[in-house]
């Protein structure tokens, strides 16, 4: 599977668009839709979207801040298609799982009790696993969205 349309508008709304780098709720320096700057891009201060090197802190274009988020999700997406191997899951379930690994991270996933649970075809407890991943508590209403996407489809 892939993440939607729908499931990347989702995503956006739940993490913002920035396109000039902000400090995260941790302090780290993120750019466009929940980029975390790794420690090599803060050095050079370089940033590689698509096959260009582009100046970080002179801010991105709504194309590099979408063509960077693209490249985020893509390993996400590869990696919970690995996880859940051919489980049948509908596209809003996949979305939400895309949303919680894309901010928990995927050694955190692969770990989760929501992918057990679908292993386990307990399809029914995968929202109350989702909701386990609670912290910084801001992160409450995001959960929430991302549980109830999960279980009724409807991307809020």
């Amino acid at each position: 599977m892939d993440i939607s349309e729908e499931g990347i508008k989702f995503l956006e709304r739940l993490e913002g668009v920035r396109k000039f780098p902000y400090p995260d709720s941790k302090g780290l320096l993120t750019i466009g839709v929940g980029h975390l700057l790794t420690e090599a891009e803060l050095d050079t201060k370089l940033i590689i979207i698509g096959t260009e090197s582009v100046k970080w802190s002179a801010g991105l274009t709504d194309d590099q801040a979408d063509v960077l988020f693209k490249q985020d999700i893509s390993p996400i997406v590869n990696a919970l298609n690995r996880a859940l191997g051919k489980f049948p899951l509908r596209q809003s379930q996949f979305d939400a799982l895309v949303s919680v690994t894309f901010n928990i991270g995927i050694g955190n996933m692969r770990a989760s009790t929501f992918i057990s649970d679908i292993k386990s075809n307990k399809i029914v407890d995968v929202p109350r696993a989702i909701m386990l991943w609670n912290k910084p508590s801001e992160i409450r209403g995001r959960r929430t969205k991302e549980a109830m996407l999960f279980s009724t489809g409807i991307y809020s």
